[in-house]
This record gives C-alpha cells, structure tokens and sequence, in this order.
C-alpha cells in the first residue's frame, strides 16, 4: 500500500473479491500485510496496523509475527488489541499475547487507558477477569449489566451487493422525503 488513506478501499475491494468467489492471491497478500504491520509496530503507525490486522481477519488471514510479536504485548491501542484478540479466538493469530494482556488489565480502572481492552476482552470471554476487579469496577459493571458493545466480533466490510442496496435504499428515502417536502409546501 502506498498511501494510508487507501486501505480501507483495498480492504473492501479485498473482502468483496473472497466473498464473491474470486481468486485472491492469499500469500502475496499475507505478505504484504504482515510486512505492513511488522514495520508499523516499530514504528508505532496504529492505524496502518490495525487495518491490516482487520483485513487479515476479513480474510481469514493467520497473523505469524515472529519477533515483533513481543510489541503487541506492549501496545496501548486497544483496537488493535481487541482485533488480536478476535483472531485468536478463531485460531488465527496464535502469538497473540494474552496472558500479558490479562495481567495488564487485571487491576484496570474505567478511567485508565485499558479499559475498553480490559471490559471487551472479558465481555467476549478472551481474557479471564482473575480477580473480578474488572466485573466489579463501578464504571465497567453498567455496561456488563447492560451488555454494552462497543467492539462487534460479526462485523465486517459490507459485502458489494448489500452496500449498494443500502445505497440504493438510502437514495430512495431521501428522493421520496424532498419529493414530499415539495408537495406539502406552502410556496407551491
């Protein structure tokens, strides 16, 4: 990828392609995005990591990071934590750093920087909440008793034909909503 802001136009270009059938050329690509993440961990370029870590999951892409894989253990964006720990949970991603993760969180306060890793990853049962810290937390136990979402593991790109259904859909709304502005107008 050549410029950043692209990715999630080949993300969904990518996603489309697998979903209608056609060949993906999966080793090149995984190759290209393990690169892209490796070299955006050291250089800590959250938002390249995290696309390509979505679209590998889209893909359904194992993620083998080797020596860079000590990086996530460390990383404070909890995006790319809770896509790490969606793949794992589908068995793509097995590096993943869950134990140092579950010791990070297990003392976490709602107005520190782990919570969302910390109440999602429990909330989906990724990470275990071994003192019950997390459960108990004031801040975090409405959203538990509510089962708030803020990160949805059956989310994807949307796949071509719903997209421009929804268009389509959306165009139509809008067509008849000005249409009855028009009639119902006293300047007519």
């Amino acid at each position: 990828m050549v410029d950043p802001r692209n990715i999630d136009l080949v993300s969904a270009l990518l996603i489309n392609m697998r979903h209608e059938g056609r060949t993906i050329h999966e080793s090149l690509i995984t190759k290209r995005l393990t690169s892209i993440i490796k070299g955006g961990l050291e250089r800590g370029e959250h938002y390249e990591v995290a696309w390509a870590i979505f679209l590998m999951k889209g893909l359904a892409l194992p993620l083998q990071l080797g020596a860079q894989a000590a990086l996530l253990a460390k990383i404070e964006c909890p995006a790319i934590c809770l896509l790490i720990l969606d793949m794992a949970s589908r068995g793509l991603a097995p590096e993943a750093p869950i134990r140092d993760w579950e010791r990070r969180v297990k003392a976490v306060s709602a107005d520190g920087p782990d919570w969302l890793l910390a109440y999602e990853g429990v909330r989906h049962g990724w990470l275990a909440d071994i003192t019950g810290a997390i459960r108990a937390d004031p801040m975090l136990k409405p959203f538990f008793d509510r089962n708030i979402v803020f990160y949805d593991d059956k989310r994807n790109v949307p796949t071509t034909k719903k997209a421009v259904r929804t268009r389509r859909a959306r165009s139509k709304r809008l067509t008849t909503a000005m249409l009855w502005r028009i009639i119902t107008s006293k300047y007519i």
